[in-house]
């Protein structure tokens, strides 16, 4: 495990609990650790988490056969001796169970080392005697107030004032209640649910979503779920998208035809040739042609002292020319 990439230090004030609980939640699910937040010792984890194959299922069947038999205990450990003969590869399942196990018990080491480092010595004190990160995890929320009522309050509030901002897409507004509704659950408390989320969502859009409300409230009510209104607010919001770039781009074609209008009724020269510029040309443009703007292009770039050699040769070649016509 590389160095914990927490910079946040939980502070005595309580006031950046939330961000440290995020940062460090984010950290174990980053590193796959998780599991020492939700469970208390590894035989718990493993009951639960742990996917057994066919074999191994087959074989537990068996041994509890025959551990219900009525046997004597020295019948039954000759019995799964036996059995033992028939799946040898117990071994290799019992060698993979030890070190999952002393995974585990290193990873939870390292995980207290984390909470050490990030946290002042007040709350460390509260925990360090504990046996494993879930109690800790647990008495921290005890310790930062995170498992009382007024947090919970705070979550439903937030939750039930939520409105739709100008500007702010379906999809956002409903990964917002979603968000919120995540927070309230990790507290202990799952009162928003999908379903709740749903109707809120539906019974707060504002009135110019009022034709897709209409549309869903159409369908069968066990249609209405928020899995199948969060596709519809994502097709919604794309049609939304495409509109505002199709005024952008009329708004601009607007602007554009007065100038074309007004060029047209200018007269302008070429700066190059003097030669008049096509009415239809934007007004923008400054030469008449390819070739002009290749001869401006090219003079721009040609050094200072050639052009002004060439300047001065010019006017002899005029003289030149006035003396050979008289």
């Amino acid at each position: 495990m590389k160095p914990q990439p927490i910079n946040i230090v939980l502070s005595s004030t309580k006031q950046n609990v939330v961000p440290w609980t995020k940062a460090f939640e984010t950290y174990t699910a980053i590193k796959g650790l998780s599991s020492h937040l939700k469970y208390d010792n590894f035989a718990s984890y493993f009951a639960i988490e742990h996917i057994p194959s066919e074999r191994e299922i087959l074989y537990n069947t068996q041994v509890e056969d025959i551990k219900n038999q009525e046997l004597t205990q020295a019948q039954q450990t000759l019995e799964i001796n036996k059995l033992n003969k028939l799946y040898p590869d117990t071994v290799s399942w019992s060698a993979e169970k030890v070190k999952e196990q002393r995974a585990w018990k290193e990873n939870q080491e390292k995980l207290f080392g984390i909470l050490r480092a990030t946290m002042e010595e007040q709350y460390w004190i509260s925990i360090k005697d504990l046996d494993s990160v879930y109690k800790a995890w647990n008495q921290l929320k005890i310790e930062t107030q995170q498992d009382q009522a007024g947090h919970f309050m705070a979550n439903l509030i937030k939750f039930f004032t939520a409105r739709i901002k100008p500007g702010q897409d379906l999809t956002n507004y409903t990964a917002h209640l979603q968000a919120i509704a995540n927070q309230t659950s990790d507290l202990g408390h799952d009162i928003l649910s999908p379903t709740l989320i749903c109707y809120y969502i539906l019974a707060t859009m504002p009135a110019e979503y009022e034709q897709i409300q209409q549309s869903i409230f159409q369908l069968p009510i066990q249609e209405i779920t928020l899995e199948n209104i969060k596709a519809k607010f994502a097709a919604e919001d794309s049609r939304q998208q495409a509109k505002k770039l199709q005024q952008t781009n009329n708004n601009d074609s607007k602007r554009r035809i007065p100038e074309q209008a007004y060029a047209a009724t200018v007269e302008r020269n070429c700066t190059i040739c003097k030669q008049p510029i096509p009415s239809t040309a934007p007004i923008s443009h400054q030469r008449c042609s390819t070739k002009c703007n290749s001869q401006y292009y090219q003079d721009k770039q040609q050094p200072e002292d050639t052009k002004s050699n060439k300047s001065k040769s010019k006017p002899k070649t005029e003289s030149a020319n006035v003396l050979y016509v008289f």
